[in-house]
């Protein structure tokens, strides 16, 4: 039937696609990785890391004059 074929064909492609978007391995710390949850959690991390506000003092605006328009 002709609803099947497509039924297999869009399946077969969405099975692909998941397969070509998994990260399989990852390379931490000069050791290829393939755990799965080690690989989850080396990517939070490193997100985590790249997002956090860095410690120290922020420049203050306090006292600059700007000038209005």
């Amino acid at each position: 039937m002709e609803g099947d074929r497509n039924t297999k064909y869009f399946h077969r492609s969405v099975k692909n696609r998941i397969r070509v978007n998994t990260i399989q391995t990852l390379k931490i710390e000069g050791h290829q990785e393939t755990n799965k949850v080690k690989i989850k959690d080396e990517i939070a991390f490193f997100f985590k890391n790249l997002f956090k506000e860095e410690a120290g003092l922020r420049p203050s605006i306090e006292g600059m004059n700007f000038k209005k328009n």
